[in-house]
């Protein structure tokens, strides 16, 4: 999945039971199998991302439902995270931080 006007790809990993869904400005790729201190920065640069991103969406599923999300809204930039469904564990919320095209041109 990419985004039409930036032509960056949207990233979508999971690592440890979490899965991370993003296309942030300074966050290049995915960031399993880089070491230690890249995913640390990546992880570090997402976490300010979300503290100051401008909107909040809710959608229900995981992964395909982030995606068709995206395609819709079409976000300039955006971060959502969950816990992968396990045996034991089921949220079917996922919470979407992002910004729009218009907010960061101004």
């Amino acid at each position: 999945m990419t985004t039409k006007k930036a032509g960056r790809k949207t990233c979508c990993v999971t690592v440890e039971g979490v899965s991370y869904a993003f296309c942030v400005n300074g966050v290049n790729g995915t960031f399993r199998g880089q070491i230690f201190e890249r995913q640390i920065d990546a992880l570090s640069k997402l976490k300010a991302f979300q503290d100051r991103a401008e909107h909040v969406a809710h959608v229900r599923g995981s992964q395909k439902a982030v995606r068709e999300w995206v395609r819709e809204k079409k976000p300039s930039q955006f971060f959502a995270w969950w816990i992968s469904e396990t045996d034991f564990y089921h949220d079917d919320s996922v919470e979407i931080f992002y910004t729009k095209q218009e907010e960061e041109q101004s």
